[in-house]
């Protein structure tokens, strides 16, 4: 994923359009990628059902923090807050020790 590459740490939020959880946490996600100054990706698990299958995604929302390899070093279902804010902090630790 040339946009791990590229930002060394991803914050990678799968989610549904018809996912009312999803659309709900939507706003603090964008929040807190902004605070953080952590990359965010957001892929919509019905348009690319090849990255939901690798990342074994089965629920939404679905948070995974990958490193600059893709590989996925947290991750955390549900659209609560501080599942949000836990990601952030895992992605943030991350990159500042990389």
């Amino acid at each position: 994923m040339a946009f791990a590459q590229q930002h060394k740490v991803v914050v990678v939020d799968f989610y549904a359009t018809w996912c009312g959880p999803c659309v709900r946490i939507g706003p603090h996600v964008h929040k807190r990628a902004h605070e953080y100054g952590i990359a965010l990706a957001k892929i919509n698990v019905d348009v690319n059902t090849d990255s939901s299958a690798k990342y074994g995604i089965q629920a939404m929302p679905t948070f995974h923090v990958i490193d600059a390899t893709g590989a996925s070093i947290y991750k955390v279902t549900g659209g609560s807050e501080a599942n949000v804010d836990s990601c952030f902090e895992k992605a943030k630790q991350h990159k500042a020790n990389h």
